[in-house]
């Protein structure tokens, strides 16, 4: 019985997506809009992210989710895992000042047995404003639901509406205390690391430009940790399957769970890379996927932290 009122609720989500509500009968949250997924790719991504989408899985499935705006592109695409391992599902989003932003999306399965994911996406390179945006999709089913739940009013599913943020993590200011749990057992906070330069990476299992990041990182900690510097990762996924991860993939940092907390100060946008200077002041923070991430933040330890130009 519930799983047919799951696709009774799905259909009657699917037929609403395609008509436009009265104000009057909006609640104080848009309500979900529904997309039929699409085979293959669509046009307009980065060559770059389809060869990697290619490499890594087959029977791709994408679906171009409705922004209210023609500045904002936002497609959801993934698949079945070429090899063994959790297939990887991307969210690419291309700004209005022309930048572009891949993020891995890591669904959890709620109390109504769908698979739920929401984060933010930030509205341009600034990251001073973003648009909180939720998905959900049954499983095995082709319909994947959206609401942008930032949008108060308009058709199911909302429209993008960038709102500034109160970032918790800045550059130039101290970062906020927290206390994770160790893969290996206790638990570490910001004391723990008084007085060293730390850096901070966050990740996910299902996460390929994570993933794709590390050997670099690893030249980074071989490099500096006889300095004094502490590398951190905050891993998203449970401790049984990042300890599974770290059997067959080498990373090198000291790893902790991700928690409330550093979800709150951290957002779930994957992956994201934080540099803090010894007395405990951000001095670099970007989210995103980038090739050459480990020559960026070399460069910002050698001028920010070691005072080297």
């Amino acid at each position: 019985m519930k799983w047919t009122n799951h696709l009774c609720w799905l259909l009657i989500l699917t037929l609403s997506s395609f008509l436009v509500q009265p104000v009057a009968a909006q609640t104080e949250a848009a309500p979900f809009g529904a997309l039929v997924l699409q085979k293959g790719l669509p046009a307009g991504l980065p060559k770059g992210f389809v060869n990697t989408a290619q490499a890594k899985l087959k029977n791709l499935q994408h679906v171009v989710i409705p922004t209210g705006s023609e500045s904002h592109y936002v497609v959801y695409y993934g698949g079945e895992a070429v090899e063994e391992g959790y297939p990887p599902q991307w969210l690419w989003h291309m700004r209005p000042d022309s930048t572009g932003m891949l993020t891995t999306v890591s669904f959890k399965k709620n109390d109504e047995g769908f698979l739920s994911a929401a984060f933010e996406l930030y509205t341009d390179a600034s990251e001073a404003a973003s648009m909180p945006l939720e998905l959900r999709i049954l499983p095995e089913s082709k319909v994947i639901l959206f609401r942008w739940t930032g949008s108060e009013s308009g058709p199911s599913g909302g429209t993008a509406v960038g709102k500034a943020i109160d970032r918790p993590v800045m550059v130039g200011k101290p970062l906020p205390d927290f206390t994770v749990e160790s893969l290996v057992g206790g638990t570490l906070s910001l004391d723990s690391f008084k007085g060293h330069p730390l850096v901070i990476n966050t990740w996910a299992v299902s996460c390929s430009p994570c993933i794709a990041e590390m050997p670099g990182l690893n030249q980074l900690v071989e490099k500096y940790e006889r300095h004094g510097f502490v590398f951190l990762s905050l891993g998203y996924d449970s401790r049984e399957d990042i300890g599974a991860f770290l059997k067959k993939h080498e990373f090198k940092y000291k790893h902790a769970l991700f928690n409330e907390r550093t979800s709150q100060l951290f957002g779930e946008a994957f992956p994201r890379n934080v540099i803090v200077n010894a007395e405990g002041v951000v001095v670099y923070d970007h989210t995103g996927a980038n090739a050459k991430q480990h020559k960026q933040l070399d460069e910002v330890i050698q001028e920010k932290i070691l005072n080297r130009k």
